[in-house]
Parts: C-alpha cells; sequence; structure tokens
C-alpha cells in the first residue's frame, strides 16, 4: 500500500506566518507597555510605546496586503464565487465608510444603478474591491472635496468608478501614493482574478478616476 506524502505548506503561508509572528509580538508587548502593564512608565516612554505600537500595526497591514496581493496573483485566493446583490453590498459599504467621510469633511456621492441583478463572484473580493477604492480616494480628498461611486452594468460587465475631487499635483499611480498604495494593488490583483481589469486616470486640476470592469453581472 502507497501513501500520499504529507502536503507541502505554500510557500505564502509560510511567508505570512514568519512574518506575523514577530509582528504579533512586538504589537502585544507594545499594547503592555503603553497599559503600564508591567509598571508605570514616564510619559515619554509612553508616548514611545504608542508609537511602536501604532507602527508594528501598520507593518501588519502591510503583510497582509502582500500576502493577499501574491495569493490573488497566484490563483490562490481562499474565495469561492457566490450570487449576491452588488448594489446591496455598495450601499452597505458606503454606510460603512460614510463616518469617516464626514470626519474628514468629504462628502461621498452614489450613482448606484439599483435595478442591476446580481453577481456571481468572491464576494469578500468585490467588497474588498470596492472599500480600497473608496480608502484611496479618501486619502487624498481635501476637506470640502467630493468622492463620486458609481454602479452601474453594461451587458455582462459590473462597472465600478470611484472618482475623487482632488486635483493636488502628487503623482497618484495605482501602485504608488500614500503609505504603500498596495490597496489598489490588491484592488487591481482582484480585478485580475476575475477576468476584469482596474484602469485609474488623473486629470490635472481635476482630481482621479479608478474604473473597475468585471464580467460577473448574471443574465436575468
Amino acid at each position: 500500500m502507497t501513501t500520499e506524502p504529507p502536503q507541502e505548506p505554500h510557500p505564502l503561508a509560510l511567508l505570512s506566518h514568519e512574518l506575523r509572528t514577530p509582528l504579533n509580538a512586538v504589537i502585544g508587548y507594545a499594547d503592555a507597555m503603553r497599559g503600564e502593564a508591567f509598571g508605570p512608565l514616564p510619559t515619554a516612554y509612553k508616548h514611545q510605546a504608542a508609537i511602536i505600537h501604532a507602527a508594528a500595526l501598520h507593518l501588519l497591514a502591510l503583510v497582509n496586503d502582500m500576502t493577499d496581493i501574491a495569493r490573488a496573483d497566484a490563483g490562490v485566493w481562499a474565495g469561492e464565487p457566490q450570487r449576491f446583490s452588488v448594489t446591496a453590498a455598495a450601499h452597505a459599504i458606503v454606510t460603512l465608510l460614510a463616518p469617516r467621510a464626514a470626519e474628514a469633511g468629504v462628502a461621498i456621492r452614489t450613482e448606484i444603478d439599483d435595478g442591476l441583478g446580481d453577481v456571481r463572484a468572491d464576494r469578500r473580493a468585490i467588497v474588498q474591491i470596492l472599500i480600497n477604492l473608496i480608502d484611496n480616494a479618501l486619502k487624498f480628498t481635501p476637506r470640502g472635496g467630493e468622492i463620486v461611486v458609481v454602479l452601474a452594468g453594461e451587458g455582462r460587465d459590473l462597472r465600478l468608478e470611484v472618482a475623487d475631487s482632488a486635483p493636488g499635483e502628487a503623482v497618484r499611480p495605482p501602485d504608488a501614493g500614500e503609505g504603500s498604495g498596495l490597496g489598489l494593488s490588491l484592488a487591481r490583483s482582484l480585478c485580475r482574478l476575475h477576468g476584469g481589469a482596474l484602469t485609474f486616470e488623473r486629470r490635472r486640476g481635476i482630481g482621479a478616476t479608478v474604473e473597475v470592469r468585471l464580467p460577473v453581472l448574471v443574465e436575468a
């Protein structure tokens, strides 16, 4: 009788584990120091512990994004296609992000076709795409500005567009910008995973527009 050799862990899983384990330790100890779990700390040291904690959380988020991008590009994304209402998902995401936009003094306007049919796609991926696009727009839109979220259908294609009114001169390609810019890179990888595409356009003095097209609409 022959037995199958044990399956080797995927390299991405090993990378994720190797990076997350020490980062989680740093986060835990920094949090304990902030809370003075080991005894009182001078104010300056508490402030430094808070900086360490925030930096480690940021690095952990980057590790998660890089791992997700690699998984999507390798076609090993864990999600499964399912049928769901993309309009309901879009409205829920806008409602979720509205308080953050209000705090930043930015208005979110929607042009969502509520007559759109269902889509068949990985729900988590579609939600992640939309959150990342709006989050990216919020990073650059100044107080008093506006973000427009468009959701429409063209044949079998779902067209998702997020436009901001950030007229600044900063160069903002989909793989750059504030922080690492990995949010848009992940969105692009998830689009490719669904057979779609992401395009980015920045118009000087007007703002930037990111458009996503995905062949995921279910025929009525």
